[in-house]
């Protein structure tokens, strides 16, 4: 879903990602809340640190959004990214 806003929105989003100021970083806050939404909900003691896995899913989640607005929606894309963020979730499980 995400994908899909952010190719209808592509100038627009490109645009504000790359804005760069102390109180205006898009980027930065989107990256934040990403990673504070998996941390919460992967701190269930993984054996990799949840620390890890959070930082790892943000910026999953950051270079596919990026990628995108760079080069449009592509399903194998999408689909690589959705495997890479099962597997992140995977490791909770073991």
């Amino acid at each position: 879903m995400i994908i899909d806003q952010a190719a209808a929105d592509k100038t627009e989003l490109t645009t504000l990602l790359n804005v760069h100021v102390p109180l205006a970083d898009l980027r930065a806050q989107f990256e934040g809340i990403l990673y504070d939404a998996c941390f919460s909900y992967l701190d269930k003691e993984p054996a990799v640190p949840t620390d890890y896995l959070a930082r790892l899913y943000a910026a999953n989640a950051m270079v596919l959004i990026q990628w995108t607005l760079q080069n449009g929606k592509d399903a194998g894309t999408v689909d690589l990214a959705h495997q890479m963020q099962r597997h992140i979730f995977d490791r909770i499980h073991k």
